[in-house]
């Protein structure tokens, strides 16, 4: 390295705006993939469990990628950047905005790694807070990049950058409508669970039948007509013999209220 260094003196210089482009682009694939994980666009293609660990992955990789780039700058003396240059927000004479964004984008990418390793011992909701920082910190990284990257002139790099951009936030308005629609389905099945149920109303049963009073008389007899009658009740001048007058007399007197 030493002697690579001498053939070119600006090797540091190369090394420190790769590590930063890279780390970049790093920060972007990190935040699009835990976007994907966390609204969980796919259950299958790709395995959860392997967005995951790329998620991880490139979050660390971006970090190892940052110590490479702080590193390179202070080798470097194309520009007198010392570890307090590069380690206080506006310490520097090189464009003291541009690098503070920098620093800030740094120190939020190490919060975020270092709660990231220790979660099992935090409360969750203080572990999501700070992880939340991570879009703060790409757009940080941004803004840091823009200003400052002597690279961003060329449009392949450029490309990139609007690529990688337009990837994070197409993936984020959708974990953003995904999380809606859950959060609408969550509260349609609490309201459902909580509404009470309808009153068990007792079976209808038939009213009580009437207490007739018991018969103290034994009902009239069938009175049978004479078989030797030949007159039927429609034709003229039909009486009804005695028997009947007799029978319709006494059903009269015992006919019950």
């Amino acid at each position: 390295m030493l002697a690579a260094t001498k053939l070119n003196p600006n090797l540091w210089w190369y090394l420190a705006r790769a590590g930063g482009l890279v780390a970049w682009a790093l920060l972007a694939a990190s935040v699009f993939w835990g976007l994907w994980y966390a609204g969980r666009l796919s259950r299958r293609v790709p395995p959860r469990a392997w967005t995951l660990d790329l998620h991880r992955f490139l979050g660390g990789l971006a970090l190892i990628f940052v110590v490479i780039h702080v590193v390179a700058l202070t080798a470097d003396k194309f520009v007198d950047f010392g570890a307090l240059q590069v380690l206080v927000p506006f310490a520097s004479q090189w464009r003291p905005g541009a690098v503070a964004w920098g620093i800030t984008a740094m120190y939020l990418l190490v919060a975020v790694e270092l709660t990231s390793l220790v979660m099992h011992l935090m409360p969750k909701k203080v572990w999501h807070s700070i992880h939340l920082l991570s879009f703060v910190l790409f757009a940080f990284a941004t803004v840091h990049a823009i200003q400052t990257g002597t690279d961003m002139r060329n449009p392949l790099v450029r490309a990139l950058g609007i690529l990688l951009l337009i990837s994070a936030v197409v993936v984020a308005i959708l974990r953003v409508g995904h999380g809606w629609q859950r959060a609408q389905g969550s509260a349609a099945s609490g309201a459902a669970a909580a509404r009470p149920a309808a009153p068990a109303w007792p079976a209808a049963s038939p009213p009580p039948s009437p207490a007739w009073p018991a018969a103290t008389q034994d009902p009239p007899a069938i009175v049978e007509w004479p078989a030797t009658s030949r007159v039927t009740p429609t034709e003229p001048g039909w009486s009804p013999p005695r028997e009947y007058a007799a029978a319709t007399a006494t059903t009269a007197t015992t006919t019950r209220p």
